[in-house]
């Protein structure tokens, strides 16, 4: 039972799968107090709030589901970490997960995360089948699934209230998408590189919106771009086979690529 482990047995069965755990703790020392763990933040009251692992070359695979309940923020960012992704066995009162540039692999379940995460950040990992968007946290910020192999088509409308950033790139993301109901909180959405089709409607997008890329995908169709919000700074529709006349002003012209598209950039007047 998880419950009756100490902090001391959870983080040491949390690493018994890594397989170079000298960078972690020293390997002679079997007992090394969790305190003196390299990365590893701890409260007054001597829990595990914090485990900062990045960039430390690890390799092997993780026990998340032994995470003490006291962990807030985990970092896993550029290693070799590899096995599932168990995102539902996470602590409940977790904000902050990043495991950017890693080997993780296997299916990502959306629908059961911490109830208080903030960001879910999993770049360029090998998850890959379908994911669900219509059942994440209320308080998540950013959400970053860029580079894996995911597919399937994508539901935009029950976003977040509080969602700023989505990266979804470079995936083998499909289906069509609307952008009539993203969340008034956006501003950036990455869907570029993937296998989205049909028009689009980018008369309604939030107005806090800074940079929106839906590049590299199979989109068509005469799109009216008079509505564009003025927060718009970037905008990438190029390897699209969207057509139009987008009018910007000479200042925002450098954020704006059309080419190749049917779609022809105008300077305002």
């Amino acid at each position: 039972d998880k419950c009756t482990l100490t902090q001391q047995n959870l983080m040491e069965i949390l690493i018994e799968p890594i397989d170079n755990k000298e960078r972690i703790i020293r390997v002679a020392d079997n007992l090394m107090d969790v305190k003196k763990w390299k990365g590893v933040t701890m409260s007054e009251s001597a829990e595990v709030l914090e485990i900062k692992w990045w960039n430390l070359g690890l390799k092997g695979s993780l026990n998340l589901e032994f995470l003490p309940s006291s962990v807030v923020m985990i970092v896993l960012s550029l290693n070799e970490i590899s096995g599932a992704m168990n995102l539902s066995a996470l602590p409940d009162f977790m904000k902050s997960f990043e495991a950017n540039f890693n080997k993780f692999e296997g299916s990502v379940d959306l629908c059961s995360l911490p109830p208080q995460l903030e960001l879910l950040r999993c770049m360029r990992n090998r998850l890959r089948g379908t994911i669900c968007l219509t059942n994440l946290p209320y308080s998540l910020v950013q959400l970053d699934l860029s580079q894996n192999i995911l597919t399937g088509s994508l539901e935009l409308t029950f976003l977040p209230g509080d969602l700023k950033v989505l990266s979804l790139y470079n995936n083998s993301l499909s289906g069509p998408i609307d952008l009539t109901k993203l969340p008034k909180s956006m501003e950036t959405l990455y869907l570029n590189k993937n296998l989205f089709f049909g028009t689009i409607n980018v008369t309604q997008l939030p107005m806090k919106i800074i940079d929106l890329r839906l590049s590299e995908n199979n989109l068509t169709g005469e799109t009216d771009f008079r509505h564009l919000p003025p927060s718009l700074e970037c905008l990438d529709i190029s390897d699209t086979k969207l057509s139009g006349s987008l009018c910007v002003t000479r200042k925002r012209i450098p954020g704006f690529n059309v080419s190749p598209s049917g779609v022809s950039l105008h300077i305002k007047a």
